[in-house]
């Protein structure tokens, strides 16, 4: 099976952070160890991998997973496979943000739909990631476009089978950026209000 981040035309992006104190209790290794694996495990899975922004951002969160769908189809059985829905409620328990039964700040109540946009090449362990809406930036190593966003059923006590489980538009826009590009080489252009932060990947397949 190919595991390339480059040969999935779908992709959910999850942004989030952690506590202050995640690392120092051995968050990444856990990555490493547990998670990264146990997702890439699972049936319809293309490519799951671990990454952290390492330079200054305008979010309100540093890691985020690209998780990305073996083939189109399959998007709707992986967001609930009930395997990925324990283990995901066991994250929360282990790492989660915030107070226990605290409403979760708007951009960590989704996960975010993105397609990819022509025929991209594979990242390496660091690159730097380009964020932003309206023109695309030219060169990039891949470029994903969002088409939606997907509410964190697994958050909820149950999942709501009368609730729509992906969704065209926010609004607000809990994200604030429409598409996403990596690049190798820090860009020498960007789009106009584009923002580019270098990161590094902690884990994947």
């Amino acid at each position: 099976m190919d595991r390339r981040l480059s040969s999935c035309r779908q992709m959910v992006f999850i942004a989030y952070s952690v506590p202050a104190d995640a690392e120092d209790r051995g968050y990444s290794d856990w990555l490493r160890r547990i998670d990264n694996p146990f997702f890439n495990a699972v049936e319809g899975m293309g490519h799951y991998a671990n990454w952290r922004l390492t330079g200054p951002a305008p979010f309100p969160w540093d890691y985020f997973d690209y998780m990305a769908i073996s083939t189109v189809g399959d998007l709707e059985s992986v967001w609930f496979d009930k395997g990925l829905d324990g283990f995901r409620k066991e994250w929360l328990r282990l790492w989660g943000y915030g107070r226990p039964g605290a409403e979760p700040p708007p951009h960590l109540r989704y996960s975010y739909l993105f397609e990819q946009v022509g025929a991209g090449s594979e990242p390496g362990e660091t690159a730097t990631v380009v964020f932003g809406s309206g023109d695309m930036p030219e060169g990039a190593d891949i470029l994903w476009r969002r088409t939606g966003f997907l509410p964190k059923h697994f958050a909820a006590a149950a999942r709501d089978p009368a609730a729509p489980w992906l969704l065209p538009d926010v609004t607000p826009d809990p994200l604030g950026f429409t598409w996403i590009a990596s690049f190798g080489q820090p860009p020498t252009r960007l789009p106009e209000g584009a923002v580019a932060v270098p990161a590094t990947r902690i884990a994947a397949p």
